[in-house]
């Protein structure tokens, strides 16, 4: 929950100042998570996504192999980079379209977000060395202590670990 409000305040603040944003995220997961959070709370603020974040939110919105069918809080369109949050899906900016895609929202004076974990040598780490990026953290995996303490407080009827150190999953989980 602070995690939360932190990165909602703060992108607040960076839209304010920059009014364009980008935000890379994996190909599946936390950039949906995050539209599905931001509009709540910057309903003036417009969205926009790569093809792959674009597919992934029509399928979201009709409901797919992977998604229930969702009322989403915000349209996303094509990016346009004009003004707003654009989705790109590659958490460390490896792809070069992506890469070329932060660079050119930061010559119009945008800056970005990253919301994961930074990995060594990519074009995210080397963006947030240099100021052009923020990290915000948005928490989506558990750690094994945090996996047992959500555990403790509620009645699940099954629970599933995420992979760690702690406690690597099975490769066949019976459900």
């Amino acid at each position: 929950e602070t995690a939360c409000r932190q990165l909602i305040q703060k992108t607040k603040e960076m839209l304010d100042s920059h009014s364009l944003l980008f935000v890379p995220v994996p190909k599946f997961g936390r950039g949906l998570e995050l539209l599905n959070l931001l509009p709540k709370w910057i309903p003036s603020a417009k969205f926009y996504g790569d093809d792959l974040f674009l597919h992934n939110y029509y399928e979201w919105k009709q409901g797919g192999f992977w998604y229930r069918p969702q009322h989403c809080p915000a349209t996303v369109l094509p990016n346009n980079q004009q003004c707003g949050i654009v989705f790109v899906s590659d958490p460390q900016l490896r792809l070069k379209k992506s890469q070329a895609a932060a660079e050119k929202i930061l010559s119009l004076g945008g800056k970005g977000i990253l919301t994961g974990t930074v990995e060594r040598g990519s074009f995210s780490e080397l963006l947030l060395q240099q100021g052009k990026m923020e990290l915000l953290c948005y928490p989506v995996h558990l750690n094994y202590r945090q996996y047992c303490e959500l555990i403790e407080k509620n009645h699940f009827g099954q629970t599933i670990p995420y992979h760690s150190a702690e406690f690597p999953s099975p490769q066949v989980i019976y459900i």
